[in-house]
């Protein structure tokens, strides 16, 4: 039988990379395994520690669209359509190698 986990409420949460169990990497503490996720994505010294710093990973991300304009409208400009990742491999966030990701 799977196990299955993402939410808090979920049985297994624990095995999520949003779980509240830090990790030490590169000599400093990130808060959670996503915070580092996040971080590896870019090479500004100064973001990377934003984005550690940040009280949930996400907040980070938000920020990208709250404080560019271009991604703004990019965003802004999706309209009502639905936004899916398209990653082979992440079948529940992205679309994974069969196409349908998370119906939501």
């Amino acid at each position: 039988m799977p196990i299955y986990f993402y939410t808090k409420n979920d049985p297994y949460y624990e095995f999520s990379n949003f779980s509240p169990y830090g990790i030490e990497m590169e000599g400093k503490w990130w808060p959670t395994v996503e915070h580092y996720f996040y971080a590896c994505k870019f090479l500004d010294a100064n973001y990377r520690e934003k984005i550690r710093m940040a009280p949930m990973p996400e907040e980070a991300v938000l920020k990208k669209f709250l404080t560019r304009e271009k991604q703004a409208r990019i965003l802004i400009d999706t309209g009502d359509e639905k936004i899916i990742g398209n990653s082979l491999f992440n079948y529940f966030r992205d679309s994974g190698r069969d196409g349908p990701g998370l119906k939501v």
